[in-house]
Formats: structure tokens, C-alpha cells, sequence
């Protein structure tokens, strides 16, 4: 009988520690995500290899807010990112330099008309010693619009930039695997 109960309590063990260990790989396994085209109001990167997801923020009840500029035709997307444990609020924001008339590949400004920076990302609330990278046109800057529907008024696509900020110890932020699904 007692060879039973040690039978039993081991399984139950082994079996507890298997699920503890599901759950942590589960909570780990951030990605950003899917590249998709129905306006859900998504927008994630690799931030110098590290996740960043628009999350929270300024914008609700979205964490993305989106406005296109008939005058110019140009595209902004402000996004924030904010993570309660790490105290960190960052704000990304993005502006195309050029008219968006449909798929395709477009740069983004450096500044706009009047000579304020227009994409960048900006630590709001953060313990990070560098607070503030911007885009410089010299650097990497691909925006590519992968779909558009200016009935439903939907903008997606990909993008990747290096931001810089030369008084910084890391004077370049390296933005990869960049995408996005909103409505404008």
C-alpha cells in the first residue's frame, strides 16, 4: 500500500513540475504579431533584437493612434508601449515623407514643415539613461505599405529604420521586423 501513495505522490510531483514549466515558456514566448490586413490596430518590432508591442498608453481605448493627411497625403502612426513591472512607457512614432497613393515602398520624414521631428522613439516614463532616438534621413528607413483600402480606410504593412541619438552611450537604435494593421 505505501509503495502505491510513493507511486502516486511522484506522479503528481513530475506532473507539477511539467505544468510549472509549461506556464513559464508560455509567458515567455512573446511574438510579435501576425501580419495581417483587417484593421485591428496592431503594431509590433524588434527594437535592437528585443520585442516591442503597442500595448497601452496615451491613445485608449487603442494603444495606436492613426491620422492621414489628405493635404499631403502623408501617414502618421503614434504607438505606445507600456509594461507595469519594468516602468517603462515608450511612445513610437512614425510619419511617411511621401504621399501614400498605395502599395509600395516609401521612406519616412525627418522632420516636418516645421522642422519638428516627426519619427522617432521616445522613453515617456523610463529609468533608461538615453530617453529620445530619432530618425535621420542618412539612415536605414524602408516603410512598405503591403495593402490599402481607402473605403474601409485600412493601412498595413512593414517597416525598418535606425534611429540615432549621438549623446547616447547606444548612439543607434536598430528597428527590425517592424509591422502594422490599422484604420486612418
Amino acid at each position: 500500500m505505501r509503495q502505491r501513495y510513493s507511486i502516486f505522490f511522484y506522479t503528481i510531483l513530475f506532473l507539477s513540475f511539467g505544468l510549472i514549466s509549461c506556464q513559464k515558456e508560455v509567458e515567455n514566448s512573446r511574438s510579435l504579431p501576425a501580419l495581417t490586413n483587417q484593421g485591428i490596430y496592431t503594431l509590433g518590432c524588434k527594437v535592437n533584437g528585443e520585442i516591442w508591442i503597442a500595448n497601452s498608453g496615451y491613445q485608449e481605448p487603442y494603444p495606436i493612434y492613426t491620422y492621414y493627411f489628405p493635404e499631403t497625403g502623408q501617414l502618421m502612426i503614434n504607438a505606445t508601449m507600456g509594461s507595469e513591472e519594468n516602468k517603462i512607457i515608450e511612445q513610437m512614432y512614425l510619419m511617411s515623407e511621401d504621399s501614400i497613393v498605395g502599395v509600395g515602398t516609401y521612406a519616412f520624414t525627418k522632420v516636418n514643415e516645421n522642422g519638428l521631428r516627426k519619427v522617432g522613439l521616445n522613453n515617456v516614463y523610463s529609468e533608461k539613461s538615453c530617453p529620445n532616438y530619432y530618425h535621420d534621413s542618412a539612415y536605414k528607413s524602408v516603410l512598405n505599405i503591403t495593402y490599402l483600402d481607402s473605403n474601409k480606410r485600412i493601412v498595413s504593412g512593414t517597416f525598418e529604420l535606425d534611429l540615432i541619438n549621438a549623446e547616447c552611450d547606444i548612439p543607434i537604435v536598430k528597428i527590425t521586423e517592424g509591422r502594422f494593421d490599422v484604420r486612418y
